[in-house]
């Protein structure tokens, strides 16, 4: 590679980029190994992202990094979720440019809440073939209507999810160890990703659960 690195160029029309709370960064970045913390990055401010059409130069990624990805980071720049993403040894740069072209995306808080949770942990029982336990929908276009402001099946004076409230919604607790409902769902969530994505949908609840 050349002294400079290689660069990363990456064009999508996306919405919900506004969405996210200060405390997270959609951006994108480069990673290395197994590792969750980026290495690079370059912010995707909701400003330069007016009317949806976004174009985005990473430079200087050097031979130590394997993976790009459009994502979303703490301040700590951990990587939170990824909505898209590229191997930096499986793409052969044309003029030490690799491309990642997105097309259009949803970048939102909760489309990243319905893909690291609900699709990734929850639709097996929640949806898929159009059953679901306790009719309790949680597939694309249908987890929001069934989780904000209604009441559980089970325990029906408390609400699955509380707009602003984390600690009085049931979703959090049936996915964590701390709540005092019990519901073997606890065990759900990656263990690597469990207490970030348990912030994420706290974070979530607590900024008024909008879809």
């Amino acid at each position: 590679l050349p002294q400079e690195g290689l660069t990363l160029k990456l064009k999508g029309h996306l919405t919900g980029v506004d969405t996210w709370l200060e405390k997270y960064t959609l951006c994108v970045a480069g990673f290395t190994g197994e590792s969750d913390y980026a290495v690079l990055s370059k912010v995707i401010a909701s400003e330069n992202a007016a009317g949806g059409e976004v174009e985005v130069l990473l430079s200087g990624i050097k031979e130590e990094v394997s993976q790009l990805e459009l994502c979303v980071t703490n301040r700590l720049r951990k990587r939170i979720v990824t909505f898209a993403q590229v191997d930096v040894a499986a793409q052969q740069p044309n003029n030490d440019t690799l491309r990642l072209d997105v097309g259009r995306l949803d970048v939102g808080m909760y489309c990243a809440l319905q893909e690291a949770v609900f699709n990734a942990s929850c639709v097996a029982c929640h949806g898929v073939n159009g059953r679901a336990a306790r009719d309790l929908f949680l597939t694309e276009g249908q987890s929001h209507q069934a989780l904000v402001g209604q009441p559980s099946k089970v325990h029906e004076e408390r609400l699955l999810v509380t707009p602003g409230k984390a600690s009085e919604s049931l979703l959090p607790q049936v996915l964590s160890e701390e709540g005092l409902v019990q519901h073997n769902h606890t065990d759900l969530l990656d263990a690597k990703k469990k207490s970030t994505l348990l912030t994420l949908i706290n974070d979530w609840i607590d900024a008024g659960a909008k879809e």
